[in-house]
């Protein structure tokens, strides 16, 4: 509560002086309380990569990997020799690289959030033993008297005890983005955080003026660090592809362990060998489990990273990509994030009428230009207050240049207005700008299209309506007057805005026509917030902070129903606001670029922070940092997520009916297929494991890069509710019975002349018919009207899958996977049964688009 106490109080409860702590002081102090840094939580390497194998289909992997390594020992038990490990070698190869793929995406996203740091003050300038002196930042102390400049970065909490036109831009924590006049005075105990003149915090800027403030808190006890902490203690919530896929890997897990438990016990009971049974068991685990799965889906995600950063989207955390298609609410900071984080000049009152600055010409206010530049300290591009530095920027803009000056008499809260003395050819005059209720009344004439009027009572009420009306806009006016001798003119009123972005409005109504619903959520005032509204495409309509205070989670779940705009909130009020909209079922993109937008970026389903403006804390906090700025790259990277989401349902469903049928082709082995009491299954462990991996997980991975279908943001999100499999049941099913059916008529053919060469065809068989499989999983419409070729790296993947596979049937590999050579006659039987799952579903498709 220092801001409620006298200036001696506060340094006195600090134990210090007007000159400062002595060293000693200052040492005691730093082994106490620590170092003036951030908290910081790193996730050590090793525990980054073992996070990969956080997975159940993983998990069903290793459960293989041990049957794999368990099956040989006992078969041949001492003659045990290397080769025969070689399913459990395939097994940790696809293991181990899953793995790397995610860790080092990962790491590489934390290189590139390394670089964009920025935000950390290096140097303080500090008063100790008397003496001014400059000092590393983490070395300062509750205590330390600190000096403040025009530009400098402010590195610790503390109450100011001197100020000369002090201001201090605090967007990046308040979300207000006007500088903050700074004064000395004690304040009322209820006053809000934003509202404390009296108190500078960590982490934000000096943009005019200069001052002296004793530090009251350093490192995580600063209001910066409380954030930090807040962020840290926060878990990151699963994403809908993790939970899908989770649910996906228990289901197919739980099936596969009581299918293959149910299995050992009936051939147990006809008098199987147990050894074949294990066999059977790890075959059937093999074939239901879709190996190349974790591998694929990693990297898919990682081209999606690359295909966003293309798109000026940085993506931390791999897993996340995917979630952007399932978003149905964004919610966004006003200040630097809908808008430019920047004051404008909008709009004029000169010649009895109010412009915009479009239509403003030079000539009709050369002296209005000549009080925006002179009376004025601003120095481009950005020293100086947003307001200085727009009027400045406008003047400069129109070529009118500063004019040398005599005498100055600066702002102040109790004169509300700057004055500047300049002379030409002997002549003094005086230029005046600032709060116009104070500078009308004392005008006496007023300039209207270049010439002199005296100025009425009933003139200035009119001037102060077209204030009001001004401000009324969410505009801050001030006017300008020019003073010779007695007599003062009114020149005209200069209204400023920090307006919205080019292309925030175009992407919010994308966003609608997406089923996208977009929130504001600012600490700025309500009249600002609505009048931004109000150009974007947002309801108008505004709900302060204090509101929601008395709502409990219900009430506020139905008023995020009908209000989107939100103005006046801490921290904790966008958590509250984050939390309902969960609750709701809602997936949220929270966007934001300062510290007090961290704690809820941390918390929501998809975190996106700011490159260029963001904090640091605010983008460690995220899943995405945008690169650009843009709101309307979120957009981008919304329809790109789509585009990544339906890409991984498409190789899921070809990985799955690919499973479905090994699992009924090892299935009616059993039941079917004995050679006097032994099992003869068509397809050994690793005949399986290379179908999953090189000849399904190749086509699968360019699945992954198919262009959007259709109007992808014309549809809703992807609702995280729903089965990945939604829609997609029959065409596993009848795949896996077609597969099933054509590799099992042609191995019951072959099985009485030669079981290698039954296996031989029946796993020829299989591969082909899933390599023509692959291009009925492109799309829904017609594969002539997508075109065969038109993705190229599904053709690569394709002709790189069959020449694998035509490299181990006649080659000595041949051996190592118990296959021998086909002859010609054999593949013209084998290749019209592999054609007829994609004659099937073609047709299918044809048809029903005539329906």
């Amino acid at each position: 509560m220092y801001y409620t106490q006298p200036i001696k109080r506060v340094l006195k409860l600090l134990n210090t002086t007007e000159d400062g702590l002595n060293t000693k002081e200052v040492t005691t102090l730093l082994k106490k309380l620590g170092q003036n840094k951030l908290p910081e939580k790193k996730k050590s390497n090793l525990k980054l990569f073992l996070s990969q194998f956080a997975n159940f289909i993983i998990y069903i992997l290793f459960f293989a990997l041990l049957i794999s390594i368990a099956i040989p020992i006992v078969e041949h038990g001492s003659d045990v020799k290397v080769a025969d490990f070689s399913d459990a070698f395939v097994i940790i190869s696809i293991l181990l690289l899953n793995a790397a793929l995610g860790y080092f995406q990962e790491k590489k996203a934390e290189r590139a959030i390394a670089l964009l740091r920025r935000f950390s003050a290096q140097n303080a300038t500090v008063i100790r033993d008397g003496k001014k002196q400059v000092i590393d930042s983490s070395s300062l102390v509750p205590g330390d008297i600190v000096v403040l400049d025009t530009g400098a970065k402010i590195p610790a909490d503390g109450r100011i005890i001197d100020s000369v036109h002090l201001e201090v831009n605090e967007s990046s924590f308040t979300g207000e983005s006007n500088a903050v006049k700074k004064q000395t005075k004690e304040l009322k105990s209820s006053t809000p955080l934003a509202e404390r003149t009296n108190m500078v915090y960590s982490g934000t800027t000096v943009v005019a003026g200069r001052g002296t403030f004793v530090v009251t808190a350093t490192g995580k006890q600063t209001e910066i660090g409380k954030l930090a902490t807040m962020v840290q203690t926060t878990h990151s919530p699963q994403t809908p592809l993790q939970k899908r896929l989770a649910r996906l890997g228990r289901i197919i897990g739980i099936s596969v362990l009581a299918v293959s438990l149910i299995i050992f016990i009936i051939g147990i009971t006809q008098m199987v060998p147990w050894i074949e049974m294990l066999l059977f068991a790890t075959s059937l685990a093999v074939a239901a489990v879709p190996e190349g799965l974790p591998a694929v889906v990693t990297i898919t995600l990682a081209i999606g990273v690359s295909q966003l950063l293309k798109r000026k989207t940085l993506v931390k955390r791999l897993r996340s990509v995917e979630t952007l298609g399932s978003v149905n609410v964004i919610c966004t900071d006003k200040t630097g994030t809908v808008t430019e984080n920047k004051m404008h000049v909008t709009d004029l009152y000169i010649d009895n009428s109010i412009i915009p600055t479009k239509k403003f010409k030079r000539k009709n206010a050369m002296e209005l230009l000549n009080v925006l530049a002179s009376c004025n300290n601003a120095t481009l591009p950005d020293i100086g207050s947003p307001t200085e530095l727009a009027l400045f920027s406008f003047a400069d803009k129109h070529h009118v240049k500063r004019q040398s000056r005599i005498d100055e008499i600066p702002f102040s809260s109790s004169r509300k207005y700057m004055q500047t003395t300049h002379e030409q050819n002997g002549k003094k005059y005086s230029y005046l700008k600032g709060a116009p209720e104070v500078l009308i009344p004392k005008c006496t004439s007023i300039l209207i299209n270049s010439k002199r009027k005296k100025l009425t009572t009933a003139y200035k009420k009119k001037l102060l309506k077209a204030n009001n009306s001004m401000a009324n806009k969410a505009l801050r006016v001030i006017a300008c007057v020019r003073k010779t001798g007695s007599d003062q003119v009114f020149l005209g009123l200069v209204g400023m805005q920090d307006p919205p972005r080019r292309g925030v409005k175009e992407a919010i109504n994308l966003c609608k026509q997406a089923g996208i619903k977009t929130y504001m959520i600012t600490g700025d005032n309500a009249a600002t917030a609505s009048a931004i509204a109000s150009k974007i495409g947002l309801s108008k309509t505004v709900l302060e902070g204090q509101a929601i205070d008395s709502q409990d989670e219900k009430q506020l779940i139905q008023t995020l129903e009908s209000v989107s705009v939100f103005a006046r909130v801490s921290p904790q009020h966008k958590v509250k606001i984050l939390n309902a909209l969960q609750k709701s079922g809602k997936v949220v993109a929270m966007t934001g670029d300062g510290v007090n937008d961290a704690p809820a970026i941390k918390n929501a389903d998809i975190g996106i922070a700011m490159g260029q403006q963001g904090t640091d804390l605010c983008k460690d906090s995220a899943d995405f940092v945008l690169t650009d700025d843009h709101f309307s790259t979120i957009v981008s990277a919304i329809y790109q997520g789509r585009v990544i989401f339906d890409n991984i349902k498409k190789f899921i469903v070809f990985l799955l009916a690919t499973n479905f049928g090994e699992v009924l082709i090892v299935i009616f082995s059993l039941l079917l297929l004995t050679d006097q009491g032994r099992l003869l299954l068509p397809l050994l462990p690793i005949h399986l494991l290379w179908i999953n991996l090189v000849t399904d997980g190749l086509p699968a991975l360019a699945l992954s890069v198919e262009k959007g279908e259709g109007k992808v943001m014309k549809r809703g999100p992807n609702n995280p509710k729903d089965s990945i499999l939604k829609g997609s049941l029959f065409f596993i099913l009848a795949a896996g019975v077609l597969v099933a059916f054509s590799v099992l008529w042609l191995f019951s053919l072959y099985q009485p002349t030669s079981i290698e060469l039954a296996r031989t065809v029946a796993l020829t068989t299989i591969i082909l018919f899933e390599l023509f499989l692959v291009f009925s999983c492109r799309s829904k419409e017609s594969l002539f009207k997508v075109g065969i070729f038109s993705n190229k790296w599904l053709v690569l993947a394709v002709g790189v899958a069959l020449g694998l596979h035509l490299t181990v049937l006649y080659t000595p590999l041949s051996a190592i996977f118990h296959l021998v050579p086909l002859s010609l006659n054999d593949w013209v039987r084998i290749v019209p049964f592999a054609l007829v799952g994609l004659v099937f579903f073609e047709v299918k498709k044809i048809l029903s688009s005539k329906l």
